[in-house]
């Protein structure tokens, strides 16, 4: 019976024997390989990461071409909305007026009432358009439309310039699709009272230099006509600067006491100017007295002058050499006068002048002159 050695006697056997020896080339030849698979491996990783920065490069580069190419193609693609939607005519951003939806209307006549009402209806102000008459029976030919409200927007929305734009714009477009219409009126009801603005086809195509009524056959020229108009707010104010003169009675203003030491040209008990000689292309220092409650009397004041039979208005203010619309504000009483205001004015020429005074942007009267 053959004896099998127990682990103990085993393990002394193993540690008896004697330990293997790797030769010293061979040490160097497991080292150097060991080193060339460590740089191998670093430099895959190198080679790794600058392949990523490659690719990353190129499609940043590949995004930016595409991002390039799609803003160009926006900026030459023609927008088939801007011509219709390019603009608002008041301080609602969502007041908008497409004039695709007018042009329907363009051979309409006064007498047709759901026409003319469905114009207005396009236009600004049309939430508040209350009434609209029309004068059929003889010429002048006319469009009478009424705007109330009750609410606080409604006061707001026709305030000062806002309104201005609104009735300029409605009145074009009437003159502009109406065939036989020769003026219009729109009445706003505030708690102030009744604003009225009325004008007559004459004018306006005096102040836009064509008969309106060929911008209906061209809807581009249209466009462009109202958009040129309606961004350049000098522009505007000019129509009403010109169109309040229309009333003007060109006699010269009478000489008057607004104490008893200072002589006034103009309107006792409303509006003067402390009497000197006006001369032409002269620069002169005047001073202006105004009477009136306290809520006419506040704000800069502006000046627009016109030269009789000239139909131009002017500027006649001056500071420091520059030709500008508005003065100073009022600077309390004196001589007399509620309110005054000293200011430099220069006229172009000789003649008989209308200076028309505003105070805070609203017409307050005027006064006639002669020029020598």
């Amino acid at each position: 019976m053959m004896n099998h050695p127990n682990e103990d006697s085993i393990e002394r056997q193993v540690k008896q024997l004697p330990k293997p020896v790797l030769k010293t080339d061979v040490k160097n030849k497991m080292v150097i390989s060991l080193m060339e698979d460590a740089h191998y491996v670093e430099k895959r990783k190198t080679y790794m990461f600058d392949t990523k920065k490659i690719i990353f490069s190129l499609a940043g580069v590949l995004t930016f071409i595409i991002f390039s190419f799609a803003m160009i193609t926006m900026l030459l693609k023609p927008d088939h909305n801007a011509n219709t939607n390019a603009f608002s005519l008041s301080i609602d951003q969502k007041d908008k007026v497409e004039i695709e939806k007018l042009i329907p209307f363009r051979e309409s006549y006064v007498g047709d009432n759901s026409a003319v009402v469905g114009i207005l209806r396009q236009l600004p102000g049309k939430n508040f358009l209350k009434e609209v008459s029309l004068s059929t029976k003889q010429e002048p030919y006319g469009i009478h439309a009424q705007y109330s409200g009750r609410t606080k927007d409604f006061e707001t929305y026709w305030e000062n310039e806002n309104g201005e734009r609104i009735f300029l714009y409605n009145a074009t477009t009437l003159f502009i699709l109406v065939q036989n219409v020769d003026e219009v009126t729109f009445d706003v009801k505030t708690k102030e009272g009744i604003h009225s603005f009325q004008a007559t086809r004459k004018e306006l195509e005096n102040f836009y230099g064509m008969k309106l009524r060929d911008l209906s056959k061209h809807q581009t020229q249209w466009e462009n006509v109202l958009k040129s108009t309606f961004s350049d707010k000098e522009k505007i104010t000019s129509f009403y600067d010109n169109q309040i003169f229309n009333n003007v009675d060109w006699t010269l203003s009478p000489t008057f006491h607004s104490d008893k030491s200072t002589k006034m040209i103009g309107k006792k008990g409303k509006l003067g100017v402390m009497y000197p000689t006006f001369t032409a292309k002269q620069y002169g220092k005047y001073l202006w007295g105004f009477w009136g409650n306290a809520n006419e009397l506040q704000g800069n004041v502006k000046i627009v002058g016109m030269k009789k039979g000239s139909g131009t208005i002017t500027k006649v203010l001056n500071s420091e050499g520059v030709a500008v619309w508005e003065g100073g504000p009022l600077l309390g009483p004196i001589h007399g006068a509620d309110q005054h205001t000293p200011c430099n004015m220069l006229f172009p020429s000789s003649g008989i002048w209308c200076l028309y005074v505003y105070l805070n942007n609203k017409p307050f009267d005027y006064i006639v002159v002669k020029v020598q």
